[in-house]
């Protein structure tokens, strides 16, 4: 058993990995992202920051079984930015399930990550899931932009409290024109 890199090459493998391991008995929406098998694939590559050993394999009887990907997502905190991972992409064959191999990966991972020097990282998950791995529940998330105005901007903007229901749709349009790109 090795924990590593993924190398350029098994690009292919580990997209087929995390399809089976994500797909597997389970019935997929049609529309889904996890029903396109290249999923993973469309999603590195639109993302500038993606190196391949941002991805962590284990690599056990010759082929891939486990895997957790660390995602560089800078972050500013106050006025300076920090390095830090969204680890996703987190998958088991289902042949390998139960045996504590992506509790391993994901310490590997963090090992990794420090040695990168990432100064923090996050994931959206089951606390039952992660924690056993060490990862906590964040209760509060507070989000404060300083937004500019581009030179180009039309001059009859106004501001405005935000409206979370009747903001929704322009929101999303913004959101899916930015991170639809990156993850499918």
């Amino acid at each position: 058993m090795t924990i590593r890199a993924l190398r350029p090459e098994e690009y292919d493998e580990h997209a087929e990995l995390i399809y089976v391991s994500y797909t597997h008995e389970r019935e997929i929406p049609e529309g889904s992202m996890l029903a396109d098998r290249s999923w993973w694939l469309r999603g590195i590559e639109r993302d500038a920051r993606y190196v391949p050993e941002q991805t962590r394999v284990m690599e056990l009887d010759g082929r891939l079984v486990a895997s957790v990907t660390c995602y560089e997502r800078p972050t500013h905190m106050g006025v300076r930015q920090a390095k830090a991972a969204c680890i996703g992409s987190v998958c088991t064959h289902p042949d390998y399930r139960r045996r504590g191999l992506v509790r391993q990966v994901l310490e590997e991972a963090v090992q990794w990550m420090a040695s990168e020097g990432f100064e923090w990282s996050f994931l959206y998950g089951k606390a039952e899931v992660y924690g056993g791995s060490g990862w906590l529940n964040l209760s509060t998330w507070d989000t404060i932009a300083n937004l500019r105005l581009r030179e180009d901007a039309p001059g009859d903007l106004t501001l405005r409290p935000a409206d979370p229901e009747a903001d929704l749709p322009t929101l999303m349009r913004i959101y899916n024109a930015f991170s639809g790109r990156m993850v499918g």
